[in-house]
Order: C-alpha cells, then sequence, then structure tokens
C-alpha cells in the first residue's frame, strides 16, 4: 500500500517542483529570445 501511495504521489511532488522552475527559466530567457527575433526578423 505505502509502494502504490507514493508512486501515486511522486508525479505530483514532481510536477509541483517542475512547473515553477520551468515557468522560472521561459521568464529568465524570454527577454533574451525575444531580443535575438527582433533581430532576426
Amino acid at each position: 500500500m505505502a509502494t502504490s501511495s507514493k508512486v501515486l504521489r511522486n508525479p505530483i511532488d514532481g510536477l509541483v517542483y517542475f512547473v515553477p522552475d520551468m515557468l522560472y527559466t521561459i521568464l529568465y530567457f524570454f527577454p533574451a529570445v525575444r531580443a535575438t527575433l527582433t533581430q532576426f526578423l
């Protein structure tokens, strides 16, 4: 029982840590990406 509940709870914990990290990365790199895109366009 403990292993099944851990397996069910593990992806949720991973998402809780992964989604904010991905958002911070996008917000951090977005100005540089937008600047390079505006240079090429």
